[in-house]
């Protein structure tokens, strides 16, 4: 049964290994088809939108100002090893303009499975804000080059940001990690916001490097965050910042 199953998994994962490029519309059609994606040395070409998924649903209760939401979902395996992507990752979509007037839904992307982006590069902007992933996620060793929007995100497995670089403003602000995440030795730029964010269970942001300015108002670390090495930059927010049971600064 178990040969059967690894049989499957492979007559139905797209896989490339050091081809030049592939279109991230090419990259949706086939998750549409039910392909696991798992591509090494990579470029990707064009924005990767999740939101064009045909997996999709209009969301009960989400008519905000008679405006839809929908989500879509990615119910199969990703991965990307050593890839470099051209264009924007798409996980969330807002049209401008007002609620009231303009009937185009908000778009949502939730993840069903296992995501990976190693040892990647993005050169425009990583947006997953409002996304769920069910499972392990990981950015290791990844460098976001411009804005990365991961607000009201929901990880509800480990998620690990360990030796990631982000060039442009980090939003994690209100994210929710179930478990612990990993962010050690990474590396902030810009402006890092974690503003309300909770941390529940032991997370390790040891070596992490804030260089520009750190928002964690609000933000609630478990007793067991290492913060071992963690270098706070200027214009750091710590106003009622909470370790456990105890309020909390930076050195005390």
């Amino acid at each position: 049964m178990r040969l059967l199953t690894l049989f499957s998994l492979l007559l139905f994962t797209f896989a490339l290994t050091a081809q030049d490029r592939i279109s991230g519309s090419d990259l949706i059609a086939r998750l549409d088809k039910g392909e696991n994606i798992a591509l090494t040395d990579v470029t990707i070409t064009g924005d990767l939108d999740f939101t064009k998924l045909a997996d999709r649903k209009e969301e009960s209760g989400s008519n905000w100002g008679k405006r839809k939401s929908i989500r879509t979902y990615v119910r199969n395996m990703i991965s990307f090893d050593n890839c470099t992507f051209n264009g924007k990752v798409i996980g969330y979509y807002s049209p401008e303009g007002n609620w009231n007037r303009n009937k185009e839904p908000m778009v949502n992307t939730d993840f069903d499975e296992k995501v990976t982006f190693v040892n990647c590069t993005f050169k425009e902007a990583v947006l997953f804000k409002y996304s769920n992933f069910d499972e392990m996620v990981s950015f290791y060793n990844s460098a976001f080059e411009e804005k990365v929007n991961f607000k009201y995100t929901k990880f509800e497995e480990a998620i690990n940001f360990s030796k990631a670089k982000f060039g442009g403003f980090a939003n994690f602000k209100y994210t929710n990690f179930d478990e612990g995440p990993d962010f050690s030795s990474a590396d902030f730029d810009e402006d890092a916001d974690f503003k309300y964010t909770k941390f529940p269970r032991g997370s390790n942001l040891a070596n992490a490097t804030f260089n520009d300015s750190a928002n964690f108002k609000y933000t609630e670390f478990h007793e067991d965050t290492d913060l071992t090495g963690t270098n706070f930059g200027r214009d750091t927010d710590f106003k009622y910042t909470r370790k456990g049971n105890r309020s909390f600064r930076p050195g005390k």
